[in-house]
């Protein structure tokens, strides 16, 4: 609206003023970064746009966009941007999609693992990476049938 684009404009305006210490038309490279580094560390939503605004207003003075300072922009715009909204997770690894006899097979070899399915299975539950669970022995793990536990050591 109208009225959200006048506030941010006097907002970026007087950051950038307070920046510099003065007028801050031609912005400068610095002028950007700081006021950007000021908006993140707000912890504003809408940063980015604060500083399309601030860009819009160097431009409606009449000063023109370098490649410098259109390089600053873009990057301070995508820096404000990240870390926002939920993260992008992979999909949970779902057990219960492979069938029950694939975890059993067995690979015949000097250096094959007995079940690999399985041991693929163990990994992924127990969040080990792949040297980790080469080290893995049987006396490592314990079963609490009591508790219906299972422990790694």
């Amino acid at each position: 609206s109208k009225q959200g684009k006048g506030s941010r404009a006097s907002t970026v305006l007087q950051l950038a003023k307070e920046v510099t210490g003065g007028h801050p038309f031609p912005l400068s490279k610095l002028t950007v970064v700081r006021v950007s580094a000021c908006l993140r560390a707000t912890k504003i939503q809408s940063g980015d746009q604060y500083l399309g605004e601030l860009r819009a207003m160097h431009v409606e003075s009449g000063h023109s966009v370098g490649e410098l300072l259109d390089r600053t922009f873009k990057l301070c715009q995508r820096a404000l941007r990240r870390d926002r909204g939920p993260e992008c997770r992979a999909p949970e690894y779902r057990l219960d999609l492979i069938a029950e006899e694939t975890l059993w097979q067995k690979l015949h070899g000097q250096k094959a693992v007995m079940w690999p399915i399985l041991a693929y299975h163990w990994a992924v539950v127990w969040m080990l990476r792949e040297i980790e669970l080469r080290e893995v022995r049987i006396k490592d793990v314990s079963l609490g049938r009591q508790q219906n536990r299972v422990t790694l050591m």
